[in-house]
C-alpha cells in the first residue's frame, strides 16, 4: 500500500509554496482567494472536494468551503492529481466542479477531463 499521508496535495499540505511558485506576484491572485476562510483537518468533511482514507488514516483534501478556498483547491488538484489514484481524481475533479459551479467560477478543462459521473460522495479508500 502507498502511503498518501506523507503526499503533497494542497495548500494544506506546503503551506502555499506551490502558489508562489505557480503566482510568483501574489497580487495578480484574484481578492475573493486573499480573504478565504482558515479550513483544517479538523474542519468538517463535507467541506472538501476529497476525503482519502488510508489505513484508516483519514485526511481532507482540496478545500471548498468558500470561493477562496475553492480557487487554490482547483489550482492545486491542477498540479498534484497525477499522485493520486485515479478514482481519487475523479472524485476530487467531480466535486470541485460542483463547488466551482456553486461560487460561479469557472471550472477549467483540466476538471472536466479528470472528472467521472457526479458524485454523492467525497470520500475514497486509498
Amino acid at each position: 500500500m502507498r502511503a498518501f499521508q506523507a503526499g503533497t496535495y494542497d495548500i494544506q499540505d506546503d503551506g502555499g509554496q506551490l502558489l508562489k511558485e505557480v503566482v510568483p506576484d501574489l497580487d495578480d491572485v484574484p481578492d475573493f482567494v486573499k480573504t478565504a476562510s482558515a479550513v483544517d483537518q479538523e474542519s468538517n468533511s463535507r467541506l472538501f472536494a476529497l476525503v482519502m482514507v488510508d489505513d484508516g488514516q483519514v485526511m481532507k483534501k482540496f478545500a471548498t468551503a468558500d470561493p477562496g478556498n475553492t480557487w487554490l483547491s482547483t489550482l492545486y488538484f491542477a498540479f498534484t492529481k497525477d499522485n493520486l489514484p485515479e478514482e481519487a481524481q475523479k472524485i476530487a475533479a467531480a466535486n470541485l466542479i460542483e463547488a466551482c459551479d456553486y461560487f460561479d467560477i469557472e471550472a477549467p478543462e483540466m476538471l472536466w477531463d479528470v472528472a467521472g459521473e457526479p458524485t454523492d460522495t467525497n470520500i475514497v479508500d486509498v
